[in-house]
C-alpha cells in the first residue's frame, strides 16, 4: 500500500467512524476510548457483503447528512444513487456523495484520455437494463442509451440505426451486448458507424469468441474495466493484456471464506474497499468474484501496479454460441425469454433455467430434455472450453416444469 492510499484510507475510515453507525458500532468495539483511529485498525475490520447490509439494514450503511426525513436519499444534500446489477437476483441501491462519484471516475478519464484520446465530452453509446418509459433508447447529451431488456429481432435493427445516426466516438458495453448488435449487423447486412474508435467493456468476464467476432466488425482498441458499482473502477486492462489495479480508487484483498488473505498467485474472493465514497463507505466489502493477484509489478507496459486475474464471476448478460466451426454438437442460445426471443424449439432440443446459486455458480434446472443430465453438462463444460468463456461453474438438474421468472436458455444438439 503506497503512502497516498494510505492516506486516503485513513481518511474514509475516519469518515465511517463519525458518520456510519455499522462502522462506529464495529470500531467501537475494536478500540478503547484512549485509542485513535490509526491506519493499522483497517486491517481488524470484519469483512461483510451484500447480505451483511440486507441483516443490518441499508440505513445503517450509509451517512445520515445524505437523506431526509423520510430516510431516503435527498439530491438536494448532494445525493446520487446507483444501483446494482441484481445478478444475483436482489439489486442494491448504493450512495453516493455526488463529487465524491466523479473524483471516483476521474482515473477512468485519465486513462481513456492518455490511451484512447476520448474525453468527457466525446459521444458514446451505452446499455441499460431499464430506460425512462421503457424506450427503446433515448439520448441525453452526449449519450446514447438503449435497453438490454427490449432487444429482439425487430429492435435490435432499430437500435443499430440509431447508432449509426448518433455517431458515438466510443462503446461502454458488456461484451455479449456488443456480439448481439454485431451479430445482428452481420445476419442483415448492417453495419455500425466508422466513428467508433475505441471500444471499453464492463460487466461480465470476457467471452474470447465474442471479442474477435467483434474485432472483425470493429478495428479498433479495446480495453476491459473490472469494477463495481460500490466502488467503480477496481482495474483496467492495458494494452498487454492485464488488468492493473487502480490504487487511486480502491484498496482490493483476496481472502479466503474465513476472511484470511491468501499468497500471491493463489485463488481468493475479491475484497474491496473504496477510496472515495463517503455516502456509503465499502470497507472491507466482499465481492463473489474469484480471482488471483499477481504484485511483481513486471508487466511490459510498465504499469507497476499489481495485476489481478479473474478466475470465476458472473454469467454474460446473453450467450449466443451458435457457430459450427467453433463447436459442432450443439447451438446454445440464451436467455430467450427476457431478451433475444428468436428462436424455436422443437423435441429434441433441451430447454433450461438458469438459477444462479452464487455469483459464479450456476444450476441449470432442465425440464425438456432428451439427454442424460451427464450429458448435458459435458456439452455445455466442451462448449464453454471452446468459446473461450471464463471459469463458469454450473450443475445440471432435473425439473418437471419452467420457470418463466428465471431466464430460459435452449441447446440444440446435432
Amino acid at each position: 500500500m503506497n503512502d497516498q492510499t494510505e492516506k486516503r484510507l485513513l481518511r474514509i475510515l475516519n469518515h465511517a467512524y463519525n458518520e456510519i453507525p455499522y462502522f462506529n458500532n464495529v470500531i467501537n468495539d475494536l478500540i478503547d476510548d484512549t485509542e485513535e483511529i490509526a491506519p493499522e485498525l483497517f486491517a481488524r475490520l470484519p469483512l461483510f457483503n451484500k447480505q451483511t447490509i440486507r441483516d443490518v439494514g441499508w440505513v445503517n450503511f450509509v451517512s445520515p447528512r445524505y437523506l431526509n426525513d423520510s430516510y431516503m436519499p435527498d439530491v438536494a444534500k448532494g445525493a446520487r444513487t446507483e444501483r446494482t446489477s441484481g445478478t444475483t437476483g436482489n439489486p442494491m441501491q448504493i450512495l453516493w456523495d455526488q463529487n465524491d462519484y466523479f473524483s471516483s471516475t476521474m482515473n477512468h478519464w485519465k486513462y481513456r484520455n492518455q490511451f484512447f484520446g476520448i474525453m468527457p465530452a466525446s459521444r458514446m453509446c451505452a446499455s441499460a437494463k431499464t430506460t425512462p418509459g421503457n424506450m427503446l433508447y433515448y439520448i441525453k447529451g452526449n449519450k446514447l442509451t438503449f435497453s438490454i431488456k427490449r432487444m429482439n429481432w425487430e429492435t435490435v435493427p432499430q437500435i443499430i440505426e440509431a447508432i449509426n445516426e448518433f455517431q458515438p466516438e466510443w462503446l461502454y458495453l458488456q461484451n455479449s451486448i456488443l456480439y448481439i448488435l454485431i451479430y445482428v449487423a452481420n445476419k442483415l447486412g448492417m453495419k455500425l458507424p466508422d466513428s467508433i474508435r475505441y471500444i471499453e467493456y464492463l460487466g461480465e468476464p470476457i467471452c474470447s469468441y465474442y471479442r474477435e467476432q467483434i474485432e472483425k466488425m470493429l478495428t479498433v482498441p479495446t480495453s476491459n474495466m473490472y469494477g463495481c458499482v460500490e466502488t467503480n473502477g477496481i482495474s483496467y486492462e492495458c494494452r498487454c493484456g492485464q488488468n492493473h489495479i487502480i490504487p487511486e480508487n480502491v484498496h482490493v484483498e483476496l481472502v479466503d471464506l474465513s476472511g484470511a488473505s491468501v499468497k500471491e498467485g493463489e485463488t481468493g474472493y475479491v475484497c474491496v474497499t473504496g477510496l472515495h465514497n463517503t455516502a456509503m463507505p465499502m470497507l472491507r466489502y466482499r465481492l463473489n468474484d474469484l480471482a488471483s493477484m499477481d504484485y511483481s509489478g513486471n508487466c511490459p507496459c510498465g504499469n507497476p501496479n499489481p495485476t489481478i486475474q479473474i478466475k470465476a464471476a458472473r454469467m454474460p448478460e446473453f450467450l449466443l454460441l451458435d457457430d459450427l466451426s467453433v463447436y459442432d454438437r450443439a447451438q446454445m442460445y440464451c436467455p430467450i425469454n427476457s431478451g433475444m426471443q428468436l428462436f424455436e424449439t422443437d423435441a429434441q432440443d433441451i430447454v433450461f433455467n438458469l438459477k444462479m446459486d452464487t455469483l459464479d455458480h450456476y444450476e441449470v434446472l432442465v425440464y425438456q430434455n432428451p439427454r442424460s443430465e451427464a450429458d448435458v453438462e459435458k456439452v455445455l463444460r466442451e462448449m464453454f472450453l471452446a468459446y473461450g468463456l471464463p471459469n463458469i461453474q454450473f450443475t445440471v438438474h432435473a425439473t418437471e416444469k419452467d420457470d418463466p421468472s428465471k431466464p430460459v436458455g435452449v441447446l440444440k444438439l446435432r
